[in-house]
């Protein structure tokens, strides 16, 4: 526990103090799928509320924690502006648990469904004009630009649609009061770990490993709007296949929506939650390593949730934390079989050279030029060191099996045949 704990809550510009004794107060800071949300419990002892003041839905609650830890060092973390979205009220003693979230201000965003066509725009795009019509500040932290050919908004909520967007695309949403946060998964996942945390920094934690839900694999179906005729793409191995019916743009469309399927399908693989002995300052989105847990349990984790509390017992603080394991790239398996990738015979006299272009990627290079998608494992291979140097000067771990290729980059297309 934290040696000294202040907290912070202004409530309608009021210090909550004034309003009555906080009991306890939990805050949630979540990395994905859902908000940020604060629960507070407030008894009525001195008889300062119930009287003249009672919550109302849609108040606003800033919170702050501070505390100092064992080394004397102060630390804060600043949790955000909340609305209240549920309230209740009960007697003998006369307590009021009030919980809030992290909404948009202008509450169109996550309230009014809508219908729309989106034509030829890239996800960045799309967020784009959402976000500005909700008066929220856009942070795009991914290089996922490719153009959507059409895209439906059909009776959603811009959240809902937003959210569901981001999914397909291997990309998580997080939304503040005043901003929205689109991030690519796996970059952060890639990023380093801010900590390391052993057992004895614990006072206890709960590891499970499940292989339900889990898959090596895909197979992606999508009708061709021009002929009517159901396309399928493999991506990954045969061993667990994840069956997919669902609209595309083409076959390069399809694979990247089945790749980021398969990887938030497996991200829940390795889990593990901890309580700490005394708080740190994380959030969620960071990396830890964990290491002295024994065999496979130490490794590198993303921190899926941060719970902070505090009550009559002190400061508490609690992670949610998933193993950080190694996801399906492009390229790969078609229909359980390898495509034959040897590339050595072909040097690079035998090809083409070309200079990567934005929103290129080597599915759709190896279609246009070696006739076949499947076939951008022989540019993969003939070109890895040069990709993957690359990747990594932009400061990836790896390009992902040339999943990332890079604008600029200039590679060989071992066999390929230049434009008429």
């Amino acid at each position: 526990m934290a040696r000294y704990t202040d907290l912070s809550l202004v409530y309608e510009g009021r210090e909550a103090s004034n309003i009555g004794t906080v009991e306890s107060f939990t805050y949630v800071d979540e990395a994905e799928n859902n908000a940020d949300n604060i629960s507070i419990t407030i008894d009525n002892v001195d008889k300062r509320w119930a009287n003249g003041w009672t919550p109302k839905l849609n108040d606003k609650i800033a919170a702050k924690i501070a505390w100092t830890d064992e080394n004397n060092k102060k630390n804060k973390i600043d949790c955000g502006s909340f609305a209240v979205d549920d309230f209740s009220i009960s007697s003998s003693p006369l307590i009021c648990q009030i919980n809030a979230t992290i909404k948009p201000i202008k509450n169109e965003f996550s309230i009014t469904p809508k219908s729309k066509i989106w034509k030829d725009v890239s996800v960045k795009q799309i967020a784009t004009e959402i976000t500005n019509a909700s008066n929220l500040n856009l942070v795009y932290d991914s290089e996922v630009e490719d153009k959507i050919k059409e895209l439906e908004q059909s009776n959603q909520t811009d959240s809902a649609f937003l959210k569901s967007l981001c999914e397909k695309y291997g990309l998580s949403l997080k939304v503040y009061d005043t901003k929205a946060v689109i991030y690519d998964v796996a970059k952060y996942e890639d990023k380093n770990t801010i900590a390391k945390i052993s057992p004895i920094q614990c006072t206890q934690w709960s590891y499970n490993n499940s292989i339900l839900g889990t898959y090596t694999g895909a197979v992606f179906s999508y009708t061709n709007s021009k002929d009517n005729k159901t396309i399928s793409v493999t991506v990954g191995k045969s061993d667990r296949l994840l069956y997919i019916n669902e609209s595309a743009d083409d076959e390069a469309d399809a694979m990247k929506k089945a790749i980021a399927k398969v990887n938030a399908s497996n991200r829940d693989l390795i889990t593990i939650s901890l309580e700490l002995v005394e708080p740190m300052v994380v959030v969620a989105t960071n990396c830890v390593d964990l290491f002295g847990f024994g065999g496979e349990i130490d490794g590198k984790y993303f921190i899926t949730r941060v719970t902070h509390t505090i009550s009559g017992n002190g400061y508490g603080q609690s992670l949610s934390l998933r193993k950080v394991v190694s996801r399906i790239g492009v390229g790969g398996e078609e229909d359980g079989q390898k495509e034959n990738t040897s590339t050595e015979n072909n040097s690079a006299a035998d090809g083409m050279e070309y200079t990567v272009k934005k929103g290129d990627n080597l599915w759709n290079l190896a279609k246009k030029y070696l006739g076949k998608g499947v076939k951008m494992r022989e540019i993969y291979e003939a070109n890895k060191d040069v990709i993957e140097k690359e990747a990594k000067r932009h400061g990836k771990k790896d390009s992902d099996s040339g999943h990332w290729i890079l604008e600029g980059t200039k590679l060989n297309i071992p066999g390929g045949k230049k434009d008429s």
